[in-house]
């Protein structure tokens, strides 16, 4: 299937979905999250603010800052630059470009290290850890140019199918969370 017949289907099953299984999945998936030595032995996390049915993270994200870890949420800019920033609560997200939460202060740009993890957003993937973005390629760039890391994609079971078409600057995850099962 052409990947944008697939980003349609996943986007409207995605938004078929009701806030309070929204709500109830999402809590599963950062339940297990939290519980993985990937996040306990990481310092920082760059993650994603999740809009319109994707796993909400804001949870994780305030568990995260409340044990000391720093966190980098992503800030768009013009040509497809992606850059984040760190926050030190919830209350300096502003909405940003395309309705997404976004940081307030750009003061600190964040610099991934070797234990930082990346919760990437992503509309659909499969279980070669393949994933399915929007389709502007803001995390693919980042990624490729930021090597220390570990990629993580936080999704609900329902976004699992057989195949993601892929192209060489597509970047797979290294480990994708569902409500159900935990993809190495």
């Amino acid at each position: 299937m052409d990947k944008n017949l697939l980003r349609k289907k996943c986007l409207f099953q995605r938004n078929q979905l009701s806030l309070k299984t929204v709500s109830t999945l999402s809590y599963q998936i950062m339940s297990k999250f939290i519980q993985t030595d990937l996040y306990k032995n990481s310092d920082e996390l760059f993650s994603y603010v999740g809009i319109k049915n994707e796993v909400d993270t804001l949870g994780m994200i305030e568990k995260a800052l409340a044990e000391g870890k720093r966190i980098a949420v992503p800030k768009t800019f013009h040509k497809g630059i992606m850059k984040f920033y760190y926050i030190c609560s919830l209350e300096e997200l502003v909405l940003g470009k395309f309705d997404l939460l976004e940081p307030r202060n750009i003061i600190e740009e964040a610099k991934p290290n070797q234990c930082s993890i990346f919760i990437v957003p992503g509309i659909a993937f499969d279980r070669s850890k393949n994933r399915l973005g929007y389709g502007a390629g803001f995390y693919d760039r980042y990624l490729q140019n930021n090597q220390y890391h570990k990629s993580i994609a936080l999704a609900y079971e329902s976004q699992i199918v057989d195949e993601i078409p892929t192209h060489s600057y597509d970047v797979p995850m290294d480990l994708i969370i569902t409500d159900k099962n935990i993809y190495y």
